[in-house]
């Protein structure tokens, strides 16, 4: 989702849109945070255009099977899927066929 329009959204949904700041980062706490945990299975500095689907589907199902303090120790799968029963679920990636290969 874009914020081009913002205003219209704002009006139809009755909520206040608020926006950070450049490089101030504690304004984006969940966002800072998810990319640390990202940052573990895709370093920095890695080209992107050598990362495979399969790899990310690999860091995505590890980082969501992680259990969170703010959910009450429970996995965000686990919360989106109680949430959502009929919801497809992931097919998660064997960690021995692709470890190393980020």
């Amino acid at each position: 989702m874009t914020f081009s329009d913002h205003k219209l959204t704002g009006r139809e949904t009755g909520m206040e849109m608020c926006f950070a700041y450049p490089h101030h980062g504690w304004e984006r706490g969940c966002n800072e945070n998810s990319n640390e945990l990202l940052r573990q299975y895709l370093p920095k500095k890695i080209p992107l255009g050598n990362v495979t689907q399969e790899s990310i589907d690999y860091a995505v199902d590890e980082i969501n099977s992680r259990p969170r303090k703010r959910l009450d120790y429970l996995t965000p799968y686990k919360v989106f899927y109680e949430k959502n029963p009929n919801a497809k679920k992931r097919n998660v990636a064997v960690k021995d066929r692709i470890q190393g290969k980020f």
